[in-house]
């Protein structure tokens, strides 16, 4: 007897009688991948646009909360397969040579799985490459991974490597992909695909049985040395160590782990009593910031009603309001010219970003009437990919307003920096032809604070590690490789890791925010291998120093797995890729056991970014 999913899934989760609950605790997978136990068998038939059998194709099961395939079936001569599915939500995806990938994800309606591939147009991408190994040779029948970042959620395509070592991939949807090795024997890190189309991408897999022995070489020993508890002494003489720099990102591994801000604080306020810290720019919005800069500088409103008008829940929690408070504070103590300044340096939506610009220039439409016209094609649109819609006349009328309106506020006195990084950061982004423009724009946005000629800065980057990171990681170059092009030695970024524990996070698959228990990782992990070193609570691991240290030099320049949670809740059975930690992080904070941030309120909590 044949059970469909959907009464799998409805039996397993929406009858829970916990379902209710907030914030919900969940368990998921180990490191180590366990398959999941399979409730029914799917057949299906795949064919080409011709209603043709297609013989050979890859079909992958793909469990949407690590985003990896957990079952795979080849189609037979009369293209026909059958997969095993699982009680958990998964999507059922198709990679068949020459012809487009599709996905579907099964339903009570999908009594048998259809596969209907269209043929290559002239809207399809195309990703090919090769994978080869450490020598440079090409690796035959290796299984290669393209995962969507749009739909659906935890859509991932696989192909395997011909004897050439050669793969392909052609899809029609749009959107950032990344591309990896996710095999039994290898893996490797991701690619960066900055192209619609990319046709030589090299993807080196490393055996996953080498990582191990290469992570098992540590010097135990010499690695103790090297990791600073944090002591009142250590916190100064890391602060003291950044002097040289003029932008500092301080890094977090997860966005709801309470020990991350509250260590991330007792660097800044470091940085605050030696007098190099003039500017902490925040992973937010450049519109949103400007209640806590009001706060923090000037007195106005309260901390608490700053943070909570903050979108994004990771900023919205009692610990970063503590340190919103703590900045305060020491702002009491120094001068206006040297008050510390909160910015931000994301982008704001287009809705957002109007209403902001005709509140703010609304006195000068009055005397100027009609002079925000060339705004209004921002208010037909959700989000900045939609400006595609837009004619040449009405993208043109829209960068001559944000011209306009940016002389205007260069005028006025005093002038407002925060109205001139939101005119900027606008244009930016719609003269960018890269379609994943976040991080380039974020780093352009630091970059001008910087150079700003009517105050010299030296600023703290508050954002993920993954973006701080100071080269290309999970198939995108993040903004500390591009501000690490730009400042070289004066750019500094330190990453985080912890062992065990709990953080926020959103679930997808919950529909709200959960509190995430992990498991411990493997001992061939960073954190591992830390959790063993660690000399307190928490440390300071100082990778500049270990690169310039013999007995541990080739070890931290092995390629190892470190885990890094976004904003969205994962599996922990996730491919976690390999990374080479000195060329990502000069230093890495790391905190054995990680609690949950404490949301400051359960409503209006917005989706992860």
């Amino acid at each position: 007897m044949k059970v469909f999913l959907i009464v799998v899934v409805a039996a397993a989760v929406g009858c829970s009688p916990h379902a209710a609950e907030w914030p919900r605790e969940t368990r998921r997978l180990p490191n180590d991948l366990k398959l999941p136990i399979i409730v029914r068998e799917a057949e299906g038939v795949i064919l080409d646009a011709n209603k043709r059998p297609v013989v050979g194709a890859l079909v992958s099961v793909i469990d949407t909360t690590s985003y990896r395939g957990i079952g795979f079936s080849i189609s037979d001569g009369d293209g026909k397969f059958a997969v095993g599915l699982p009680a958990t939500p998964v999507v059922v995806t198709v990679t068949g040579n020459g012809h487009v990938s599709g996905a579907l994800a099964p339903t009570a309606a999908h009594g048998r799985l259809t596969f209907a591939l269209a043929s290559a147009s002239e809207a399809t991408r195309r990703f090919s490459g090769a994978v080869v190994d450490v020598k440079g040779k090409p690796l035959a029948r290796v299984r290669v991974r393209l995962m969507s970042w749009t739909w659906p959620v935890g859509a991932a395509f696989y192909a395997s490597t011909d004897d050439a070592g050669r793969f392909q991939f052609l899809v029609d949807a749009g959107g950032p992909y990344d591309l990896l090795v996710d095999d039994s024997r290898y893996v490797s890190n991701f690619t960066p695909l900055m192209r619609p189309s990319v046709d030589d991408a090299t993807l080196i897999a490393y055996g996953r049985d080498w990582i191990k022995e290469e992570a098992s070489r540590a010097d135990e020993t010499e690695l103790r040395d090297l990791c600073v508890p944090f002591s009142r002494d250590a916190v100064l003489r890391i602060a003291g160590s950044l002097r040289g720099s003029r932008v500092v990102g301080l890094g977090e591994s997860t966005h709801g782990t309470r020990e991350y801000t509250e260590l991330r604080s007792r660097v800044i306020q470091g940085l605050v009593e030696n007098g190099w810290l003039t500017t902490i720019a925040l992973e937010a919005s450049w519109q949103e910031v400007s209640a806590i800069d009001d706060y923090v500088r000037r007195g106005k409103g309260t901390g608490r009603a700053a943070v909570k008008s903050l979108m994004y829940w990771p900023w919205r929690t009692e610990e970063f309001l503590a340190f919103v408070e703590a900045i305060r504070t020491l702002n009491d103590q120094l001068p206006a010219e040297k008050k510390i300044e909160f910015l931000g340096v994301d982008y704001a939506p287009p809705g957002a970003t109007v209403d902001f610009m005709s509140r703010y220039f609304q006195e000068w439409e009055s005397a100027h009437p009609g002079a925000l016209a060339g705004l209004a094609p921002l208010r037909r649109i959700e989000s900045w990919t939609d400006a595609t819609t837009w004619s040449a006349e009405e993208r043109a009328g829209v960068v001559r307003t944000l011209g306009e309106l940016r002389h205007v506020a260069e005028a006025q006195s005093p002038t407002s920096l925060q109205v001139l990084q939101g005119l900027d950061i606008t244009r930016q982004i719609i003269g960018s032809h890269d379609e994943d423009f976040r991080d380039r724009v974020m780093a352009d946005a630091v970059l001008a604070l910087v150079s700003e000629p009517k105050r010299e800065r030296n600023v703290a980057i508050w954002a993920h590690s993954g973006h701080l990171a100071q080269a290309p990681i999970e198939g995108a170059v993040p903004m500390g490789n591009y501000l690490g092009m730009q400042l070289g030695e004066h750019y500094r970024a330190i990453g985080s890791a912890f062992y065990d524990g709990k953080f926020q996070t959103y679930s997808g698959q919950r529909e709200g925010m959960v509190s995430h228990v992990v498991e411990r990782p493997p001992s061939y992990y960073l954190e591992g291998t830390m959790h063993r070193v660690s000399p307190s609570a928490a440390c300071v691991l100082d990778v500049a120093e270990a690169v310039r240290r013999p007995r541990v030099h080739d070890w931290i320049y092995a390629p190892k797995y470190v885990r890094f949670y976004g904003g969205l809740e994962i599996s922990e059975s996730y491919p976690w890729p390999p990374v080479v930690v000195p060329e990502l992080w000069s230093a890495m904070i790391f905190v054995p056991t990680s609690t949950a941030t404490t949301l400051l309120d359960y409503e209006a909590l917005s989706e992860p970014q």
